[in-house]
């Protein structure tokens, strides 16, 4: 305890008896003879105390301190002799601390002094260092301080102002003003900042790298780069610095431009939808202006999709969207190779020497536009902006805007639902070495007529539905069996999918929603009165699409971007 003191007492056994003035030492044995009766004593005087006693000065707190620290200042101590007899001090020890020389080992009696310092030890680690230190003397006196001390870890925290996001610009636009960005220091260690770094954004210069403890600051700027293309620049900026501080802002900025401007037609509620994007080529500028002739076909092509089945009955299955595309002139090349019209994904007819394939030559651009709209367009669509008739599938639906040519899309989205051909092309077959291995593998074509058996066998006898089975499909005209006598994979002609092609489709567009197919909600839902039949129009009958086995591979070769469905497109 700081200030205590021990105080030792000796008494001398003697006592002076006064009897009849004559002073008389009495023996210390109390049985002796000659001891004086106790009436006979007038004063008795037990004799004078001899001290040793020492008294030590307090110790205030050294506080605590952030390591590395700096040693803190030397406290003095002084020790009192506060007793009646001389007295020698020991040099005092301690583990964490530095006891500086006493000033003087021996004090005299009634509060002579002497003096030393104590301070933390250098370098000490993380901890606490709470050390009682004792002060020994002669006579086994002793007296004690107490010493605080604490050495702190530093925390390293560091904290960012918020940004607010850029304005919706339209291309070309000015860019927009810079925003200025605080970082602060909330820890109590120093640090050091990176400089931020951005890939659509510019970063200005810190106004300080090094910031000190408890709220130090330093600020950047962030402004949108100039001339970005459409678009949505989202991005996460991070703010580190030493001691493995770091943070993040989020920056926003969207650019919107007539190329490349996504606009939503539907939008399914389902988690995971099927996806829909159309996309415009020959459409010069005016053409793409907020309900121009893009906008009228897209509406067209979407509205004849979805008057279909099951396209109709299951519509809340998809999502669609729209792409426009800047072409600066109108139509498409009538022959690969031609050098006009110079229109945005350079579409052609009479590809590979075939007046009515018309195809894009940049069909890994039409793949980029369409994921403007989503990162998951199942089904593409591009629609060319000229009458003569003609289109193509495969991974790109490719239509004329012909009045009969939109039947080429319904018919190529087909194959993308795992649908074959169910026509009769006997020197194709030959040329391109089609097997009947081919009719196994497609839902609504078979290589066998008997109807226990056949891939529709279970709509056979239903009320409504078509209990046969008709020769000539997969490009075969004899050996394989197709439904119904014609279809929309048979004949643009007609607008409707057999029973057995609808039920593929709703199968792969449940599982692609991730939900269970079952057959008894299929029939509920299903309408047989919208099988195979009528007129498309009252124009007379196109040519059907032309094989993509026929051109796909040497077209598009490793750009092929196949929607995720089950099944080969054709």
């Amino acid at each position: 305890m700081n200030g205590v003191y021990m105080r030792h007492k000796k008494y001398f056994a003697m006592a002076f008896v006064f009897i009849m003035g004559v002073s008389l030492t009495a023996c210390s044995n109390a049985e002796s003879e000659n001891q004086i009766p106790a009436e006979h004593l007038e004063e008795v005087e037990q004799g004078t105390e001899a001290d040793y006693a020492i008294k030590a000065s307090t110790l205030r707190s050294f506080g605590a301190l952030l390591t590395p620290y700096v040693q803190p200042a030397a406290q003095t101590v002084t020790i009192s002799n506060d007793g009646t007899n001389a007295i020698t001090i020991t040099q005092p020890t301690a583990n964490n601390y530095l006891i500086g020389a006493l000033s003087s080992t021996s004090l005299e009696a009634n509060g002579a002094t002497a003096t030393f310092s104590v301070q933390p030890k250098e370098n000490l680690e993380v901890g606490i260092y709470n050390e009682t230190i004792s002060i020994q003397g002669t006579n086994d006196i002793s007296a004690t301080i107490y010493a605080e001390f604490e050495v702190v870890a530093p925390t390293y925290l560091i904290d960012v102002s918020e940004l607010r996001a850029f304005d919706t610009v339209y291309a070309p636009y000015a860019q927009p003003a810079a925003q200025t960005v605080s970082v602060s220091n909330m820890g109590t260690g120093a640090i050091t900042l990176t400089q931020p770094t951005a890939t659509h954004f510019h970063i200005g210069t810190l106004s300080a790298t090094n910031l000190e403890p408890n709220g130090a600051m330093a600020t950047f700027t962030i402004q949108p780069r100039a001339d970005l293309a459409g678009g949505i620049y989202e991005e996460e900026i991070a703010i580190s610095g030493t001691n493995g501080t770091s943070t993040t802002i989020h920056a926003v900025f969207t650019v919107i431009e007539l190329d490349g401007q996504v606009k939503i037609l539907k939008q399914s509620l389902r988690p995971f939808p099927t996806n829909i994007v159309f996309l415009g080529d020959g459409f010069i500028l005016e053409d793409n202006f907020e309900g121009g002739i893009f906008d009228e076909k897209v509406a067209e092509f979407s509205d004849y999709i979805f008057s279909i089945q099951p396209f109709a009955e299951y519509e809340d299955y998809f999502s669609v969207y729209s792409v426009s595309a800047l072409s600066e002139e109108r139509g498409a090349k009538r022959n690969p190779g031609d050098l006009r019209p110079r229109t945005a994904f350079n579409s052609t007819y009479n590809t590979f020497g075939i007046a009515r394939l018309l195809t894009t030559q940049d069909s890994f651009k039409v793949g980029r536009y369409a994921r403007f709209a989503t990162l998951d367009p199942h089904i593409i669509v591009l629609i060319v902006n000229d009458a003569q008739y003609g289109g193509s599938g495969g991974q790109i639906a490719v239509s004329s805007i012909h009045a009969s040519a939109r039947g080429i899309v319904v018919h190529e989205i087909g194959h993308v639902f795992g649908l074959a051909d169910e026509y009769v092309d006997e020197e194709y077959r030959q040329v391109a070495g089609i097997t009947l291995e081919g009719a196994r593998t497609k839902p609504n074509v078979d290589i066998t007529n008997n109807l226990s058996d056949i891939k529709w066998s279970h709509f056979i006898g239903l009320n409504g539905y078509s209990d046969s089975a008709w020769e000539g499909g997969y490009y075969f005209s004899t050996g394989v069996w197709r439904p119904t006598a014609t279809s929309i994979m048979r004949n643009l002609s007609t607008t409707g999918f057999n029973a057995i092609s609808r039920e593929t489709i709703v199968k792969v567009l449940l599982e692609n929603a991730g939900e269970t197919y079952e057959f008894s909600d299929f029939l509920r839902r299903d309408d047989p009165s919208v099988g195979p039949g009528g007129a498309m129009s009252s124009v007379a009958s196109y040519p059907m699409p032309v094989p993509v086995e026929v051109y796909e591979e040497r077209l598009y070769g490793n750009q092929k971007i196949r929607a995720r469905f089950r099944g080969e497109t054709e």
